[in-house]
């Protein structure tokens, strides 16, 4: 083009087209998907809610805290340095706090009567706030979501290293005693509770004197509790963990329990105690038969998101609690292993405020278009099943999941939870729910309380909506496949990969997981473990057969056999090929949105 013209198209009015000589329109770009963080504005209105979620302990009883912060001191080789806040646990810093977060002497309940001694206990922010690397270096923590990091197991194994290590027989109780004495004594002012919650100095000061002066009977007390819980995971070993394969049960599993499988013989156990006292029941445990126990059957789930809980009907990834309120009741006795010593008020409080507590953000970048398009293949294909207030209870011989977890409850099983759960509500409590409607748990129906699973025919999984599915991996009831795009092409699913790393895929959806890179993972995240697909109860296997389902959602058949029948519709699970690329893109991206 000579200067002349170029002079002239500079001259001309904006907009004139000149034909033949305009570029070709620019493909207009994909526009920012607009979302409202409804996440951060509902903890900001909720703040006492959340409060008592982060921060309340779940139980009366529990370690001393002036013994739980000393215990770095006296093993640095078994819970890590002083100021490390317990973090080769999984535990999330506090920063400023005397304790990280997910532990709390604070029950919150202003009806208990303080103790002498300040006991610790896990709060539901242990294991239901989690939390994601971003691309800036910074974490974003994710309240209601699972804490993936948090190896349960490694924390109870810790103390039994540290009973039989340092307490295993009077001589060491004695010169772990003078020790604690020494430690308790030179720490400086305010050092274990750091004025924090309502703990004065002089209160602090008070307890640090009576640990001083009563070390031996302290630990002697303490070793004793540690050693008779010990029996119900060594019952656990010889029973539903019995077989070769069984998965790890003293660590190597982050982001996973075994809510109902490790109650059983917690439960059975203080029953025994409260029969024949605890000098038999340590002799005679092991030996006792008990018909709630499953036989060869690990029942291990992960940590599970607690978003938008008013929206379920049933809940346990088994749909055996109905009850919100008593879904918390069951949780808070997981943790204080005693009915008189759950914190009612705190599962009362917490089961409101995760009623409603909305999934955060995804915090990474989305393709708009592609995840419009993307809803439109959600829509046909997981909306039937994957929505709110599903009541349908899914059979394992459908989906193709793993069957153990399914299986965890026996008519014994489920009459021993009842029972606890019940003794764990005061006659006269009363309680109001999310909607403002009040009720006393003790006049509820068995019915209301707990689905009778132990009958073969109702046993199956849940699926209800996926809100928050980002941060809610790894995937399936059992924590077996990695990334959503697993789930979606089965045939790509990994025999192991690795647990407990907080980076991100953002390809795939979940967070990372290449088993080749697990020491690379561990040097940033302590727990994190090779997860094997092989174990007991850790199948990979399930979602991954095409169905055909009738409108509400219930299964009618596997596999396409022909053409759809009339009021059938086709669920596509498995998306693997080149035609589906596409679609399987769009619908990764639309999943990102939830």
């Amino acid at each position: 083009m000579n200067m002349k013209y170029a002079m002239l198209l500079a001259l001309l009015p904006a907009g004139l087209i000149i034909a033949g000589c305009s570029a070709p329109p620019e493909a207009p770009k994909p526009q920012p998907l607009v979302r409202t963080d409804t996440h951060a504005a509902y903890l900001k209105d909720n703040a006492s809610g959340y409060d008592w979620f982060a921060n309340a302990a779940d139980g009366y009883g529990g370690v001393p805290l002036v013994l739980l912060r000393s215990l770095p001191d006296l093993a640095p080789d078994i819970w890590g340095k002083p100021d490390d806040q317990f973090a080769r646990f999984g535990y999330m810093p506090n920063p400023g706090g005397p304790l990280p977060l997910g532990l709390s002497w604070d029950s919150m309940d202003s009806s208990v009567k303080p103790q002498p001694l300040h006991p610790v206990a896990l709060t539901c922010g242990a294991c239901h706030i989690g939390r994601v690397k971003l691309d800036d270096g910074t974490s974003m923590t994710l309240v209601g979501g699972p804490n993936t990091e948090f190896d349960v197991r490694m924390w109870r194994k810790a103390f039994e290293l540290m009973v039989h290590q340092h307490l295993g027989t009077p001589a060491d109780v004695a010169a772990t005693a003078a020790r604690l004495k020494a430690i308790v004594t030179d720490k400086p002012a305010n050092y274990f509770y750091r004025n924090a919650r309502g703990v004065t100095s002089e209160v602090e000061a008070g307890e640090r004197q009576y640990v001083a002066a009563n070390a031996a009977a302290i630990l002697t007390a303490f070793a004793g509790k540690i050693l008779l819980g010990e029996q119900a995971t060594n019952k656990q070993k010889a029973t539903s963990y019995g077989k070769p394969n069984a998965p790890p049960l003293d660590g190597g599993s982050p982001g996973q329990s075994d809510g109902s499988g490790d109650l059983l013989p917690r439960l059975l156990l203080l029953d025994t105690v409260m029969s024949v006292g605890p000098a038999r029941t340590m002799e005679g445990f092991m030996g006792m038969p008990f018909k709630a126990l499953p036989e060869k059957l690990a029942t291990f789930t992960d940590i599970s998101s607690t978003w938008l809980q008013g929206t379920q009907n049933i809940a346990q990834v088994d749909g055996s609690v109905k009850s919100p309120f008593f879904r918390n009741i069951a949780a808070s006795l997981a943790v204080a292993g005693d009915p008189k010593m759950v914190n009612v008020s705190n599962a009362e409080v917490t089961a409101k405020f995760i009623s409603r507590l909305p999934p955060p953000l995804y915090p990474f970048a989305i393709d708009a278009a592609a995840a419009n398009r993307g809803k439109e293949i959600f829509t046909k294909n997981c909306a039937a099943c994957h929505k709110e207030f599903n009541d349908i209870v899914y059979g394992p011989a459908l989906i193709g999941t793993d069957p153990n977890r399914s299986q965890v409850l026996n008519a014994d099983g489920l009459a021993l939870f009842l029972r606890h759960f019940v003794a764990s509500v005061p006659e006269s409590y009363e309680t109001t729910d999310a909607k403002g409607a009040k009720s006393k748990p003790r006049d509820m129906a068995a019915s209301d309380i707990l689905y009778d699973r132990s009958k073969p025919e109702n046993q199956g999984y849940v699926t209800n909506g996926l809100e928050g599915l980002w941060a809610r991996g790894p995937y399936l009831h059992n924590g077996a496949v990695p990334t959503v795009y697993h789930v979606l092409v089965p045939s790509s699913r990994p025999a192991t990969f690795v647990r407990g790393a907080v980076s991100y895929d953002k390809t795939n959806i979940g967070f990372d997981w290449e088993a080749a890179k697990r020491d690379t993972y561990r040097a940033t995240y302590p727990t994190a473990a090779i997860f094997d697909t092989s174990w007991d109860g850790a199948s990979r296997l399930g979602h991954d057969t095409n169905l055909t389902i009738d409108p509400k959602g219930n299964i009618v058949r596997k596999g396409w056999d022909g053409e759809a029948r009339p009021g059938e519709l086709r669920v596509r699970l498995d998306w693997a090929g080149a035609e589906h690329k596409a679609d399987l893109t769009a619908l990764i991206e639309y999943l990102k949105t939830l």
